[in-house]
């Protein structure tokens, strides 16, 4: 290989990763925020009465900007949202308690199958009662592990 298309190659590399560089920066510099209800633009600082971007004022409802008057309807907003969100944990919620209540009802027929084939002394055990049984086992833990998780994350 020449010399001059070694050079080529080295500085094509050299500027590759300069410019890779260049747009993170470009990146962690752009200001980030939530959105101007105007014109989009992100409003680097929550409470600002003007928006950089548009120079229209602004009026704030927590941490959300909204135009002025409109400071009801965007709380009517976010109450929603979060009653929404609240009803879908609770969805959630019920799911693993019926997951929970289907494994014991399959670890409990799974243990009085297995556990009666092991009292007669029988060989003749049904390999569905330990697969059921085990079954039982996990699905009552995964539910009641779900079940918890979903009682800690449940806020009203």
């Amino acid at each position: 290989m020449s010399d001059d298309l070694q050079d080529t190659l080295e500085n094509a590399a050299i500027f590759g990763a300069i410019q890779r560089g260049n747009n993170q920066r470009a990146q962690q510099m752009r200001p980030q925020g939530p959105p101007c209800p105007y014109c989009g633009g992100p409003i680097p600082r929550i409470g600002v009465e003007l928006c950089m971007h548009c120079n229209q004022k602004l009026a704030w409802v927590d941490s959300t900007p909204c135009k002025p008057g409109e400071e009801s309807k965007v709380r009517a907003l976010k109450t929603a949202a979060k009653k929404r969100h609240n009803q879908e944990e609770r969805s959630k919620q019920t799911a693993c308690i019926v997951i929970t209540a289907l494994g014991l009802v399959i670890g409990i027929a799974g243990l009085l199958g297995g556990g009666l084939g092991i009292l007669d002394n029988s060989k003749d055990t049904p390999p569905w009662a330990f697969i059921a049984c085990g079954l039982g086992v996990l699905c009552t833990g995964l539910g009641g592990l779900g079940v918890l998780l979903g009682a800690l994350t449940i806020d009203d």
